[in-house]
């Protein structure tokens, strides 16, 4: 008696949820992370009146303690509202940093120009700024002064050299630069799930087709 065997494909949908997990719990700190503030000057401006023994409640019906409650609770509701806001459009704000990023990067490429981070700023005084500082492209530690410019550490300069000195150019603080770092992780984890999903639909239609020639 002849028996069909049965071939079992060697390619097999693969699902990263890491990738997404990951999305999900950054998404999930960064909102607790605005709003857990407000959020807690709400719930014990509400409590207040609560708890307080009723001897207590009939002098915070005065005046004076009734609308210090009151702007504690309106002043939590506008921290509320602003962190909510500010949380919603911090992906916008860090799509915008990484783009102004990028165009310093871009500009460092042109001859004599070098886009650097500041290290530590060694001293200054009204007249520039002595500072390490470490070529983004090529990991060089420099000895930089900027004439008339104080940067913060952790900031991006784009400096154009002549001769032994250089000029400053244009210049992004540490938070931008932060924030573009945030926009780079979050593209990436992005990109990486979208990979998945072309790996999974090519392999399910793969299976298809080899179920189809069994």
């Amino acid at each position: 008696m002849l028996t069909r065997r049965r071939r079992v494909s060697s390619v097999s949908g693969r699902w990263d949820g890491e990738a997404m997990t990951r999305v999900i719990l950054r998404e999930v700190a960064r909102w607790t992370g605005a709003l857990v503030g407000p959020v807690g000057v709400l719930v014990v401006a509400a409590g207040v009146p609560v708890v307080l023994p009723p001897e207590l409640r009939q002098v915070g019906a005065e005046r004076a303690l009734a609308l210090g409650w009151l702007a504690a609770l309106f002043a939590g509701l506008a921290w509320l509202g602003w962190s909510a806001t500010r949380a919603a459009r911090q992906p916008a704000t860090d799509r915008r940093a990484f783009v102004r990023v990028q165009e310093l990067r871009v500009l460092s490429r042109v001859p004599d120009h070098a886009l650097l981070c500041v290290l530590r700023t060694v001293w200054s005084t009204p007249a520039g700024q002595r500072a390490d500082a470490v070529d983004v492209r090529t990991g060089a530690v420099i000895d930089l002064w900027l004439a008339e410019a104080r940067l913060p550490n952790g900031s991006y300069a784009l400096v154009k050299f002549a001769g032994r000195s250089c000029m400053l150019v244009d210049a992004v603080s540490p938070g931008l630069v932060l924030a573009a770092r945030r926009h780079t992780r979050r593209e990436g984890v992005r990109h990486h799930e979208r990979s998945g999903r072309k790996r999974r639909a090519a392999a399910r239609v793969i299976r298809t087709a080899e179920t189809l020639l069994r």
